[in-house]
């Protein structure tokens, strides 16, 4: 696992829960270590962390009284006795992401490695998607039914993290979302009264790129400019190896760059914003509109379906098959995206254009061929830089994975 300590997006205000004894501090190092290293001696334990060996004992019999670590014997090179490999228990503690879509609400169940172990999805009505209530209790159903299944007790778990596409305050409140059209709303305190014995954090869609970075072969990306075209449009911005947040944590707002002062109304409240543009949701009310005038095999789709992940996936098929308006309309939304791109690369100097979400899969080449031209043709000295695009990998479970991701180091980092 990549060590992504510094890229947490919980803050100080949302990690009051996380017990800060200093007691607990060479514990935490350790775990760290062996979540860097998975298996290692207490003599590799002493040289790493510079702690003495009845400390090192002490530590490990601590850990190992709780479940959190797992000791077998290893091979020994001498007639001496073999040494004792110590690494983490997976099983020892578990997360709970959770991604509140507009159109779904997505709960995983991770192990103390951050890696998934099952996850349900339940569909979000557009009725239900303006009710913070109901959210509420969709996540808490799913939650503790996830957690019945797999006969696992609150109490083994250290951290609920739910994420959305929207500006998040300090104290887990989401202060804006436009795709869930959304204002001030409290959502951790109210997640947080459903279970009170574990830690409660909200996180903006930016954690979606530490699900790219475990991915990633150590240090293999530095600089990545990730941009994700779904029901809304983000972006996330990875400079010299760390996730950065800016001042309120609202970095990489791509999705709110006016494009055209005069143009359409955006969630945002303001007019003329990218993301009322390019994101599933506004192509699909464009693809509406224009069937009323324009001939195209995408009326057949709309007849049978309102869902913008379906009608964008039709969308995409249209391309391919050469349907002259689908691939007009597609020539319009990767020249919109790449205008932006363009403008945040010459902000943010990548080295790497990371494209996700299922308005980008299905528009994939023409974008990025739309995006190099931009790029040739607006970005500053650009003969002298090397900039690769390419797609995000970490499909439709990024979101809970990097949510997870950011739970657990934030608990590794913790006091």
């Amino acid at each position: 696992m990549n060590d992504l300590s510094q890229q947490s997006e919980v803050n100080n205000n949302q990690n009051q829960g996380f017990t800060k004894n200093p007691g607990l501090r060479n514990e935490k190092k350790i775990l760290t270590l062996l979540h860097r290293s998975r298996q290692v001696t207490q003599t590799s334990l002493c040289q790493m962390t510079g702690l003495n060996s009845s400390t090192i004992s002490y530590t490990v019999a601590r850990l190992r009284d709780k479940g959190l670590i797992l000791e077998e014997p290893g091979k020994s090179h001498s007639r001496g006795a073999k040494p004792v490999l110590i690494r983490i228990n997976s099983l020892g503690q578990y997360i709970i992401g959770v991604e509140v879509n507009p159109s779904h609400l997505s709960v995983g169940l991770f192990d103390f490695n951050a890696q998934l172990i099952d996850s349900v999805r339940s569909a979000i009505s557009p009725f239900d998607q303006h009710l913070p209530q109901q959210i509420n209790d969709l996540i808490e159903i799913n939650i503790r039914g996830l957690l019945g299944r797999h006969k696992t007790d609150t109490s083994k778990v250290i951290g609920i993290g739910i994420t959305l596409s929207g500006s998040i305050t300090p104290d887990g409140e989401v202060h804006l979302s436009s795709p869930l059209g959304w204002k001030n709303i409290p959502l951790r305190s109210m997640v947080q009264e459903r279970f009170n014995d574990i830690l409660v954090t909200v996180h903006s869609t930016r954690v979606r790129l530490l699900a790219e970075m475990n991915l990633a072969e150590q240090d293999s990306f530095k600089n990545v400019l990730y941009i994700n075209i779904a029901n809304g449009v983000g972006g996330s911005v990875y400079i010299d190896g760390k996730l950065t947040q800016g001042a309120t944590g609202r970095t990489g707002e791509i999705g709110h760059i006016t494009i055209n002062p005069d143009g359409s109304l955006c969630g945002c409240g303001n007019r003329g914003c990218l993301e009322a543009y390019v994101s599933g949701p506004a192509i699909t009310r464009q693809i509406h509109q224009d069937m009323k005038s324009q001939e195209s095999v995408l009326k057949q789709t709309l007849q049978n379906e309102d869902i913008p992940e379906k009608i964008i996936e039709a969308w995409g098929n249209a391309i391919r098959h050469k349907d002259p308006y689908a691939v007009a309309l597609c020539q319009n939304v990767s020249q919109y995206i790449a205008r932006v791109a363009a403008m945040a690369i010459n902000c943010y100097d990548p080295d790497i254009v990371m494209l996700a979400g299922y308005v980008s899969r299905e528009i994939m080449p023409q974008l990025s061929e739309a995006i190099y031209h931009a790029i040739n043709q607006g970005v500053f000295d650009s003969e002298g830089r090397t900039i690769r695009i390419i797609p995000a990998r970490s499909g439709e479970e990024c979101l809970i994975q990097g949510v997870a991701t950011a739970i657990l180091h934030e608990y590794l980092n913790s006091d």
